[in-house]
């Protein structure tokens, strides 16, 4: 009785092998294979992340001014400093991937 069943499995094993493979498949098989699809898509990954928590991420507000702290250098408040109107460098950084992802995946015309 324990023959049927092997040749059973069998047949399934080359009923599944038959099928070609799905798109999806095929296409996230070539992309582990290439190092640089790879490295490509982790850091396409890790923009939409920033994108997407963006407001969560951000330290400060992108807009709000401080004039107090104008052209601030890099310091433990502010990691890359402030611009001329005292705003957060960082957080402008991290809301501007948002910008950057919009623009390169808006359709041309």
């Amino acid at each position: 009785m324990t023959e049927p069943r092997k040749a059973d499995s069998l047949n399934n094993r080359e009923k599944a092998s038959s099928t070609p493979p799905s798109r999806q498949r095929t296409a996230w098989t070539r992309i582990r294979k290439s190092r640089r699809a790879l490295s490509g898509f982790l850091l396409l990954f890790l923009l939409s992340f920033v994108a997407i928590f963006s407001p969560y991420i951000a330290p400060y507000s992108p807009v709000d001014v401080d004039i107090l702290n104008m052209f601030a250098p890099p310091s433990t408040e502010h990691f890359l400093g402030t611009d001329e109107t005292g705003r957060d460098v960082l957080s402008r950084l991290i809301y501007g991937t948002r910008t950057s992802l919009l623009v390169g995946t808006w359709p041309c015309r």
